[in-house]
């Protein structure tokens, strides 16, 4: 026999289908226990196939090395699930507590299984590896749990990236050769870094018999503090828990996994003489000339930070070092890289390449990850993590509060905050919008007027717009208008014949909360919705909104959407500016809706580039459509409406 037999792996199979046939049962103490004695079954018999593919890798020289790495990555893959799934579970039982006497020895046994399918899992998967470095640090000292919400998208394309340069035969699509990631400081990508260099690096020794990974810093100083984390992850016993393979060289209780070991250089045992080494160190100014990589090329923050964000012939020298100097390394084009860092130029490694892809319209945005683009097959994944999740809190609340996010970013530069915490290519010029620009308020004047004025776009049919509904009130004392409440989601009216249309009823009971008594609705879909929220309006005898539903042609979306939203933006900005007061920064907690909505409306950047990663234009542009329809003189105003309306729009 050549490969391990995958007999067992069947039998595995038929158990997680039976653990799924449990879904639509819920989650009574009954199902609870079935699911238990389930898992047990599936993650012995994982640990099964598991010591069986040890035990032939010890007894065969040689062996056909896809079919056998194919069946360690299954088996490490099904440990994965068996692991998750049975952590739920545990997480199940601290909560109800349900865990009686006669229940102890299974526990018992359960939990000893579910350390090993973690120490399974770990093999191909990157989370589990670090769970199993930090299983025994205390749970409020552990580093990973914090960073995670900024991790998982990379740590995901991670764990294909080894599966493809490891050539393992498996149905995906998915199959990067180069992940460009780029998180605020302190995200943990360095620390991540040294655990796919480690990961990667054991797995190319144990079946491919080859090594050879190019670490790259800003410096030598922080290249040699990575290279020694990274021989302490090699020089703890752990690592034969993952990689049995590893116990003939702790036996005597001395290490002795490392043949040369140098922080600037170490190299696995048991390796090729002519294999000048496992792990090469180097700060960007170091000379590499004579480095040969087989295994992967990791630069991490070549750039100096804060002290050389400004410095663009700096980070265009890099950039040129990398495309001339650190690619050349590789031995061959499949090599993998992986570039982590934090974006402190538009001219870094990071940026430039990202660019590159960007021009040539060779990026796809995942339907299933928000921060990641790739290239349509995959080879090229880039992962751009921003510090605000979809509703403007800190993504990371851990590591990092809401509250903090937002001091930084008041002491910084928009385009500075954007590149260093949001990982975003903005413009350096000041935003048409920006605080410095506005009127503003800390408290409403006594004599604004108790009705309202609102306007909409409305996303019927893409989620991934966001509902703009700005709320107006004129003081006439000095003749201004103040911005005093919205609805700003990423949500869709959907489908306004819906009777349970739970978002639909809202709209109407934030109209009749606010008092609004004139309501523009701009559509370019029908004509009809007006009509029902009248309809659903008059239902709870609210008859005092006059609303305008103007039907206009003008394209969304990408080209010449954009344009012709910027250019309704751009016309609208001195009118705004003028008429318009807006909330001050405090007046509103980090996570109410106005604030999300001034968040984007003062960071709106103009420059065409900016469209490329989350510059959302749907509080500028609602905010410049109620400046056209309500702000502007009434002969100018007729002379912009595009489509029909069904009434006046100052109700005649």
């Amino acid at each position: 026999m050549d490969s391990p037999n995958t007999e067992i792996l069947g039998k595995i199979e038929n158990v997680i289908s039976v653990i799924n046939g449990l879904k639509n049962e819920g989650s009574t103490n009954k199902t609870i226990a079935k699911r238990i004695d389930l898992l047990l079954i599936g993650m012995t018999y994982v640990e099964m196939a598991f010591n069986e593919l040890i035990k032939f890798k010890e007894t065969h020289n040689r062996f056909d090395i896809i079919p056998t790495i194919t069946y360690d990555y299954r088996v490490s893959d099904y440990a994965n699930r068996f692991y998750k799934q049975a952590d739920l579970v545990i997480s199940v039982w601290q909560k109800t507590r349900q865990i009686d006497a006669e229940m102890m020895d299974k526990n018992i046994k359960f939990l000893n299984l579910t350390k090993r399918m973690m120490t399974i899992a770990a093999r191909f998967h990157c989370e589990r590896f670090i769970n199993v470095y930090e299983f025994d640090t205390p749970v409020e000292n552990r580093a990973f749990p914090k960073r995670k919400p900024l991790l998982e998208e990379c740590i995901y394309f991670l764990d294909k990236m080894i599966a493809n340069q490891m050539k393992v035969d498996i149905r995906t699509e998915i199959r990067p050769k180069k992940i460009v990631f780029a998180v605020q400081p302190n995200g943990g990508k360095s620390f991540l870094a040294n655990v796919y260099s480690v990961l990667a690096t054991c797995l190319a020794h144990l079946y491919y018999k080859t090594s050879g990974i190019l670490r790259m810093s800003n410096n030598m100083g922080n290249a040699i503090g990575f290279s020694n984390q990274c021989m302490a992850m090699l020089l703890n016993d752990k690592i034969a828990d993952i990689f049995p393979e590893y116990k003939q060289f702790f036996r005597d209780g001395k290490p002795r996994i490392l043949d040369k070991s140098t922080a600037e250089e170490w190299k696995l045992a048991d390796l090729d003489p002519k294999i000048r080494a496992s792990f090469f160190a180097r700060g960007r100014e170091t000379a590499i000339n004579s480095i040969r990589i087989f295994v992967a090329l990791v630069l991490d923050d070549l750039s100096d930070g804060v002290e050389q964000m400004s410095n663009d012939e700096a980070h265009k020298a890099m950039t040129t070092k990398y495309e001339i100097d650190m690619e050349s390394r590789k031995d061959n084009e499949n090599v993998p890289e992986l570039i982590v860092g934090t974006m402190f130029n538009e001219f870094d490694v990071p940026n430039q390449i990202i660019k590159k892809l960007e021009d040539a319209n060779l990026l796809l945005k995942s339907k299933k990850f928000p921060d990641v683009r790739h290239t349509a097959d995959y080879s090229v994944v880039v992962i751009t993590v921003d510090c605000f999740d979809e509703k403007g809190e800190s993504k990371a609340p851990l590591l990092i509060s809401t509250e903090k996010l937002k001091d930084k970013q008041a002491s910084l530069k928009p385009f500075e905050f954007d590149l260093v915490y949001r990982q975003i290519r903005s413009s350096r010029e000041p935003r048409i919008f920006d605080y410095g620009n506005l009127k503003t308020y800390r408290v409403l004047p006594k004599t604004i007027s108790d009705y309202a004025t609102a306007v909409v776009d409305p996303t019927r049919t893409n989620g991934n717009d966001y509902f703009s509904m700005p709320v107006f009130r004129y003081n006439e004392a000095d003749g201004l208008w103040y911005f005093t409440d919205c609805i700003y989601e990423q949500k869709s009216l959907g489908k306004t014949s819906d009777p349970y249309n739970i978002f639909l009823e809202k709209v109407v009971k934030f109209i009749i909360d606010n008092k609004i008594v004139r309501f523009t609705i701009e559509n370019n879909t029908s004509n009809t919705i007006g009509t029902i929220i009248e309809e659903k309006l008059k239902q709870k005898k609210y008859t005092s909104c006059i609303i305008q539903e103007i039907y206009t042609s003008r394209i969304k979306g990408k080209g010449k959407g954009h344009s012709s939203k910027m250019q309704r933006i751009l016309d609208q900005e001195a009118t705004i500016v003028r008429n318009v007061v807006f909330p001050a920064p405090s007046v509103f907690p980090p996570n109410h809706r106005m604030t999300l909505f001034m968040e984007h409306f003062t960071r709106y950047d103009t420059k065409d580039f900016s469209y490329n990663r989350k510059n959302h234009d749907d509080a500028p542009d609602s905010m410049a459509m109620f400046s056209e329809y309500y702000l502007f003189n009434k002969s100018n105003r007729l002379a912009t409406i595009g489509g029909c309306s069904k009434r006046a729009i100052f109700g005649g």
